[in-house]
């Protein structure tokens, strides 16, 4: 017989791929919020991958999507600094939040990848 709705089993594993993305959001925010106390918090370097990438991304912000130069590095990183500093403007702050909630998207990724190889319970223990 088809039986209609959620079983049991997916409702769980439902409320716990929640509980991870939440927990792990959390732990993220928390660190956010003590970084941001942090006078290195809006420190880039000199001339490292950091700085690199931020004046990049400024660039690409600003317009220029395709440069001049052959790309040093990895260019999904860049467009995606260059995206949010278009939305939002130069804010740091901004990126590493949007980059800590994509973190998080990562654990609950591993916790349905681990529950669909293995076990709910090896999915909990890799999502954590």
């Amino acid at each position: 017989m088809i039986s209609k709705g959620i079983c049991q089993e997916d409702k769980r594993a439902i409320i716990l791929g929640a509980a991870i993305f939440i927990l792990a959001l959390c732990v993220r925010i928390i660190y956010f919020f003590q970084l941001k106390s942090s006078p290195f918090f809006y420190y880039i370097g000199n001339k490292l991958d950091p700085q690199i990438y931020y004046e990049w991304a400024l660039r690409i912000a600003q317009g220029d999507w395709f440069g001049k130069d052959i790309f040093i590095g990895m260019p999904l990183y860049a467009y995606f600094l260059g995206m949010i500093f278009l939305v939002f403007g130069k804010n740091i702050a901004a990126a590493i939040f949007f980059q800590l909630l994509l973190s998080s998207v990562n654990c609950l990724l591993v916790f349905l990848i681990a529950k669909k190889l293995f076990s709910i319970g090896v999915a909990v223990v890799a999502g954590i």
